[in-house]
């Protein structure tokens, strides 16, 4: 059979004019003659040889819309092809500007830093974001189920990307309906990586793509979701699961019930709007809508979503508040001595989730808190009555008694106890690390250190007597008196001079000894306050820290052997790894025989002189030696303790210097500050009225001399000094 396809001309392929191909039933076979589609003109009418003109102008002009036609899809062909070739071209670019995926992602965390005592108590937290990592095990079933049915109910049948939804939500989007399509692991690229979530927004979208397609390639499925779970935000600086359930219901992630896990995934929605803080209804609206996705996909049923509905927020906020610590003036100095070390060995106490190894003794800490609030609460009545307040009236923060209390281990150097100061959410400042203060007499033992390694004998006589000192070059004249302006006239050794604080005493070694041995002796112990050398310099007129005075103390307490005062053992890293440890370097501040006999000396202080409280009141038993303090004018009160293992040391005063103990029996120092000392070694000798009621501290510990030590003799006669009036000043 032959088909017949008909041209312009009504004219057959086979040169047959005006006839068709037919099929066997004689029907024509493919379309129409043309003439019954267009009707020729007739030549007669106006028109001659109309048939042939108009066939010809017919020809021209449909050639021309060809011609225009095939030039238009020439055109779109091109500018199609070019268009997908740029296409092509920045899809490669944004491709290649991804960025990798971690194996780890758990290190890129910014998890704050935490701060523990020796025990592993948390003392306090370092952070500038709140961020703990947390494995997908140890999450609630609860939160999975909620987000999974609420943000990508096609988790783990997608390759990324949900195409479906992507279009449905396109065109609702389109009509209005404004709806989101990202899958969790385009979500994950967008907070993740900034490298995607910094980019235009229309570069972003393609990236969030490419990178979600990615890292469902490279990641198993549940790493994702435990990674999409630790980073993604939840207001107020917090990201992750496990710090938004602390933050907002004070809890663990593995611990949050169905009520909360939907509130909570809800927020992810928009942690502004459905913020349950401050929009506790929208962000109940929302929890709702959770609930419901939750029963559509089968993780819940309607009976359980209708009764978490109906339950209330149940929020139970928590902020990390540095009062709530048991010692917040020694974290912040474990903080800033941190935040040092960080910074010169390329780590970020923020972000790189540290742990830090403090020395502090959570049993001796207690006892130090209870001990200093008990104390200075007792003294507080003693100020209150001297100023005519009573309990009723307000008491100005300028009469509110402050106090600084600390303890360290004289074989280590670690701080043991810190109590930096009362009421730390009033006041902030550091009384044993940052309050320079004048030491008073619990500086003497420097001095007669300093004599007693010059060669002076500890029963070396000085009379007690009032005189005046001249220094040379300056011109200036000193008179020291003791404590209440009198002298005896009697002769004391220096042993009893120390025993007695007699500032006489003091002030004539000064004048043998010269300042700059005495400057140099303080140095020694651990004394790192600039010392001004001057003869007043004998009753304690430089200022130091509490805590600088302690450890010069525990000097004394080990032999002579000095390690300066070490907050921090060790530091680990997120793994657990120690990237540091903390020795004090030890150095030999005072020969041992020297250092026997001025620790010797001190002894008597404790069981016959201005510290016998410590016996008498409190009952401490056991080898002590010590040294009270107080500055002039009763604007500071003082008492260091030695004993074998522990070496205390406690200050009372005021903030401000010019308020003080009215009365001259209550400003002394071996009656405010001993106090202090008194009822925590009470507490850690005996365990009476601690919180532990346990021991602490053994009363059979012994100072032990040195092998080869020899007491000094008593001679049978010792000159006393000489009876003139003015004696010149070695400088």
């Amino acid at each position: 059979m032959t088909e017949t396809t008909y041209g312009n001309q009504g004219r057959a392929r086979n040169g047959a004019p005006g006839r068709a191909a037919s099929r066997g039933d004689g029907a024509p076979h493919g379309f129409a003659p043309l003439a019954v589609w267009v009707q020729p003109a007739s030549p007669g009418a106006g028109n001659p040889g109309g048939t042939v003109r108009g066939s010809a102008v017919g020809s021209a002009e449909g050639s021309a819309w060809r011609a225009l036609l095939r030039g238009v899809v020439l055109l779109v062909v091109v500018v199609g092809a070019a268009a997908l070739w740029q296409g092509a071209t920045e899809l490669r670019r944004l491709e290649q500007a991804l960025p990798a995926v971690p194996a780890t992602p758990a290190a890129l965390a910014r998890t704050g830093s935490v701060i523990l005592a020796a025990d592993g108590t948390e003392l306090g937290r370092l952070f500038e974001t709140r961020q703990e990592w947390v494995a997908l095990e140890d999450v609630s079933p609860h939160v999975i189920h909620a987000l999974l049915a609420t943000e990508d109910h096609r988790f783990y049948e997608h390759a990324g990307v949900d195409w479906h939804r992507l279009v449905g939500a396109a065109w609702e989007t389109l009509w209005g309906n404004t709806q989101g399509a990202s899958t969790i692991p385009m979500q994950l690229s967008r907070v993740a990586f900034p490298a995607v979530s910094e980019r235009p927004l229309a570069e972003r979208k393609v990236m969030e793509i490419l990178m979600a397609r990615r890292l469902v390639r490279d990641v198993p499925r549940d790493d994702i979701l435990e990674w999409y779970l630790n980073v993604v935000p939840f207001g107020y600086s917090t990201f992750g699961i496990e710090a938004a359930a602390g933050r907002y219901f004070s809890t663990r992630a593995v611990d949050l019930s169905l009520t909360q896990a939907s509130l909570l995934v809800g927020m992810l929605q928009g942690t502004t709007l459905y913020n349950p803080i401050q929009r506790p209804r929208a962000a109940l609206t929302r929890r709702r809508v959770v609930l419901g996705r939750m029963v559509t996909a089968g993780f819940l049923d309607s009976a359980s979503a209708i009764k978490a509905d109906r339950s209330g927020p149940g929020l139970k906020p928590s902020t990390y508040d540095p009062t709530s610590s048991m010692a917040p003036h020694f974290r912040d100095y474990v903080q800033a001595f941190t935040e040092d070390w960080a910074l010169r060995n390329g780590f970020d106490v923020h972000a790189d989730a540290l742990q830090i190894h403090t020395t502090l003794d959570t049993n001796m800490q207690q006892m130090a808190v209870l001990a200093v609030e008990r104390q200075v609460a007792r003294l507080q009545r003693v100020v209150d009555r001297e100023n005519g307040l009573s309990r009723t009236s307000v008491r100005s923060d300028d009469h509110r008694l402050q106090a600084g209390f600390v303890a360290i281990d004289p074989a280590t150097g670690y701080v043991k106890a810190w109590v930096g100061g009362l009421g730390y959410e009033r006041d902030q400042f550091d009384k044993v690390a940052s309050a320079h203060r004048q030491p008073g007499s619990t500086f003497k033992p420097f001095v007669y250190g300093a004599a007693l390694r010059s060669g002076f004998s500890p029963h070396y006589l000085v009379q007690d007597r009032i005189r005046t000192f001249r220094t040379p070059g300056r011109g200036r004249t000193w008179t020291p008196t003791n404590s209440g302006g009198a002298a005896s006239g009697r002769i004391y050794s220096l042993e009893d001079g120390i025993v007695w604080s007699k500032n006489t005493v003091a002030a004539h070694l000064m004048s043998r000894l010269g300042p700059g041995r005495v400057v140099k002796f303080a140095e020694d112990m651990g004394i790192v306050s600039n010392l001004l050398p001057v003869p007043s310099l004998a009753l304690g007129t430089s200022e130091v820290t509490l805590l600088e005075l302690a450890g010069a103390y525990a000097t004394m307490a080990a032999g002579g052997m000095h390690r300066p005062p070490n907050v921090v053992s060790h530091i680990t890293d997120r793994n657990g790894e120690v990237v540091a440890r903390f020795f004090p370097e030890a150095r030999q501040g005072l020969d041992a025989h020297t250092n026997y006999t001025l620790l010797d000396m001190m002894r008597g202080v404790v069981d016959r002189g201005t510290g016998s409280r410590i016996r008498t009141e409190f009952g401490v038993r056991g080898d002590l030696a010590g040294k009270t303090g107080t500055t002039q004018h009763n604007a500071d009160g003082w008492f260091l303790l030695m004993h074998p293992d522990l070496v205390t040391g406690a200050w009372v005063g005021f903030n401000d210097q010019r308020i003080r103990f009215k009365s001259n029996y209550w400003g002394q120092g071996g009656n405010n500050a001993l106090l202090l000392v008194g009822d925590f070694m009470r507490q850690a000798t005996t365990g009476r009225g601690s919180p532990s009621s346990a021991p602490l501290l053994s009363t059979r510990s012994r100072f032990r001399p040195p092998p080869g030590y020899r007491a000094p003799e008593r001679p049978v006669y010792s000159e006393p000094a000489a009876s003139h009036t003015r004696e010149d000043l070695d400088t």
